[in-house]
């Protein structure tokens, strides 16, 4: 990992979708090591929970909370937590997605593969997003990341 220069995002509160592994947990780690408070959300709860320990045993602030991105009172439920936890919310990462299903022949993706990829990587960033948006708004200078 490259290195970041700590306190480049001191007292910052970040909450991270799909932040138990691959991209979601490095971004996580990244916006910690320099400086950033974050929530971990993910349906891998108790994977997102480990991570969030290990990073905790290095001195970072980072909770992990379970997250359904096809719920919307999961999702709610996440954003209204993150925000008690962290005391606010600058910064929102919508990570969170199913990736099992890119690059098929669309012949060969089944159309409930096809509704689940929607209601995961579509709908849950749009639910996320607009539960993050008064606390975003209230911090003066929020910010969303989208993935794709």
């Amino acid at each position: 990992m490259a290195e970041i220069p700590t306190g480049m995002l001191a007292g910052r509160r970040v909450l991270v979708t799909g932040g138990a592994r691959g991209l979601g947990l490095a971004f996580a780690k990244c916006i910690a090591q320099a400086g950033g408070r974050v929530v971990i959300a993910d349906i891998l709860a108790e994977l997102a929970q480990a991570e969030a320990a290990a990073l905790r045993e290095q001195g970072r602030d980072v909770h992990a909370l379970a997250l359904d991105l096809t719920d919307p009172a999961s999702v709610t439920a996440c954003a209204d937590e993150a925000v008690r936890l962290l005391g606010g919310l600058d910064g929102l990462v919508n990570n969170g997605a199913i990736t099992n299903s890119g690059g098929r022949d669309p012949h060969a993706l089944e159309i409930e593969m096809w509704d689940r990829v929607m209601d995961v990587n579509v709908r849950g960033t749009w639910l996320m997003s607009r539960a993050c948006h008064a606390a975003l708004a209230a911090s003066g200078h929020g910010a969303i990341v989208n993935l794709a």
